[in-house]
């Protein structure tokens, strides 16, 4: 985990399972959605995601069917160092939408 971009955005290096090894690519929280930077609650969102994965901490990922989406993202589900998958706690805790 290198940094957090905002609420459902991120920036990791790659360990070869799913993104490139030791490439640094951007993820997007699969089928959530928080607020965009300027609106409403946006830095609510992003420092509730920088406390579940704070920089340095090592994730769990998972893929879904697509890998990217048309910005180049890679579209994954995260589990914390401690288990919590993210993208569901996002939305338990009001700081993201579920988008199915």
């Amino acid at each position: 985990m290198l940094r957090i971009i905002d609420g459902d955005t991120l920036e990791v290096r790659g360990d070869g399972r799913i993104l490139p090894k030791d490439t640094v690519a951007r993820v997007r929280l699969l089928q959530i959605d928080t607020p965009e930077r300027g609106a409403c609650f946006a830095d609510k969102a992003t420092a509730r995601t920088t406390r579940l994965l704070p920089p340095g901490n090592r994730l769990r990922a998972e893929r879904d069917v697509g890998l990217t989406d048309r910005y180049d993202r890679y579209l994954l589900y995260v589990w914390n160092e401690q288990g919590m998958f993210v993208n569901e706690s996002l939305v338990r805790s009001g700081h993201a939408e579920a988008v199915l």
